[in-house]
């Protein structure tokens, strides 16, 4: 019981050492324009009840071109 709560800790510091990855992942875009729009789609993300759907395409597509570029 104490090696899984161990486990879970660790995997939770790794994730949390990641999320400022994560966050610039979600904004990066091609152009200003590009970049203005995924800005003003993560507010209504936040204004949303399912808005985490789009956070969640936001970083897909962020990771995508982070791959490509």
């Amino acid at each position: 019981m104490i090696k899984n709560a161990v486990m879970l800790w660790h995997g939770y510091v790794l994730w949390i050492r990641r999320l400022p990855q994560a966050t610039g992942l979600m904004f990066t875009a091609r152009t200003t324009l590009g970049r203005a729009v995924k800005v003003f789609l993560f507010g209504l993300g936040v204004a949303l009840p399912l808005g985490s759907l789009i956070w969640a395409l936001l970083f897909w597509h962020g990771n995508y071109i982070r791959r490509c570029g």
